[in-house]
């Protein structure tokens, strides 16, 4: 039985390491393609869009502790 959960486990430990890697990986392809295809405007673009969004879910989990702090302790 304890075979069946070693070879389980290295099997997924396997599968996580090999995802991570293309998860780091892939958005370097794609800025590359990008930049081959598009042109380096549209990246510009893409990075502005990127940020702001950032921006936003930032300030939207600032305001969500803010309420939740503030109602938790009336």
């Amino acid at each position: 039985m304890p075979d069946g959960r070693l070879k389980n486990s290295i099997r997924n430990t396997i599968s996580g390491i090999v995802s991570r890697v293309i998860m780091i990986v892939f958005p370097f392809i794609i800025r590359t393609v990008i930049i081959k295809k598009i042109g380096m405007d549209y990246v510009g673009l893409n990075g502005l869009f990127s940020s702001v969004q950032m921006m936003l879910s930032i300030s939207k989990l600032g305001f969500g502790l803010f309420c939740f702090l503030l109602l938790s302790f009336k």
